[in-house]
C-alpha cells in the first residue's frame, strides 16, 4: 500500500508563526491595536495559547517581532553622494511610515516602550539604533568624500530625518507621505550635517 504524499511546503511551525503574524496585522489594520488580545490572535490564527507562548513571551513581544519581520532594514546604501544615500534611507522609512498597520500600532508600541524596560530595549536595539548606525555610516562616508566637515552631529541629522515625518503618522487620518516629504527631510538633514558640528 502506497503512503499518501506529504503536502509540500514549510514545516507546520513556520505556518503557525505566519498565521499568528497575519492575525496580528489583520486585527490591527481592521480595528486598531486596542483590539489586540492573545485570545483574539490565536482564534483568528486557528491555533492555541500554548502555541502562541512557544513563540512569544507576551503580546508586546509578538507585536515587536511582527514589526521587525515586516520592516527589515535595508543595507547601508553607497550611491556615491550623501544626498543619494539619505534618499534611499528615507524612501524605505516612508514606505514603513505609510503602512496602515504601522500607523495603527505605533502608539501602542510607544506606550509599551515607555512602560516596560524590555520592550524599550528591544525597540531601541532593533529599530532606533540600527537606523542611527546607518545614518552615521553614510555621514562618515560623506565626510571622507569631503561633502561635509569632519565634525558633524549625527544625532541632529537623525532627529531631523525622522522628526519631519513622524508627526504625520501619529495623527489619525494623517496624510500619506510622498516624495516631497523625502526630498524636504533630506534637504534639511544635509543642511544640518554641513553646518552643525558635533557638540
Amino acid at each position: 500500500m502506497t503512503q499518501p504524499n506529504r503536502r509540500p511546503g514549510r514545516p507546520r511551525d513556520a505556518e503557525l508563526s505566519d498565521a499568528i503574524e497575519r492575525a496580528i496585522v489583520d486585527i490591527v489594520t481592521s480595528g486598531g491595536a486596542s483590539e489586540l488580545s492573545i485570545s483574539g490572535i490565536v482564534e483568528r490564527a486557528g491555533t492555541s495559547r500554548p502555541a502562541f507562548y512557544r513563540r512569544h513571551p507576551d503580546l508586546n513581544a509578538a507585536i515587536l517581532h511582527v514589526l521587525q519581520h515586516r520592516y527589515p532594514h535595508v543595507g547601508t546604501p553607497d550611491t556615491g553622494t550623501l544626498e543619494g544615500d539619505l534618499l534611499v534611507l528615507q524612501r524605505a522609512e516612508i514606505e514603513m511610515l505609510n503602512d496602515p498597520f504601522f500607523r495603527r500600532v505605533l502608539p501602542h508600541v510607544m506606550l509599551a516602550a515607555d512602560d516596560d524596560e524590555e520592550s524599550r530595549r528591544y525597540y531601541v536595539d532593533h529599530f532606533v539604533r540600527p537606523r542611527r548606525t546607518q545614518i552615521g555610516e553614510v555621514l562618515a562616508a560623506a565626510a571622507r568624500r569631503g561633502e561635509i566637515p569632519d565634525e558633524y552631529d549625527t544625532n541632529a541629522v537623525c532627529d531631523a530625518l525622522i522628526g519631519l515625518l513622524l508627526p504625520v503618522t501619529m495623527i489619525p487620518g494623517g496624510d500619506t507621505l510622498g516624495e516631497d516629504a523625502v526630498t524636504r527631510s533630506v534637504r534639511v538633514a544635509m543642511s544640518i550635517a554641513r553646518e552643525h558640528a558635533a557638540a
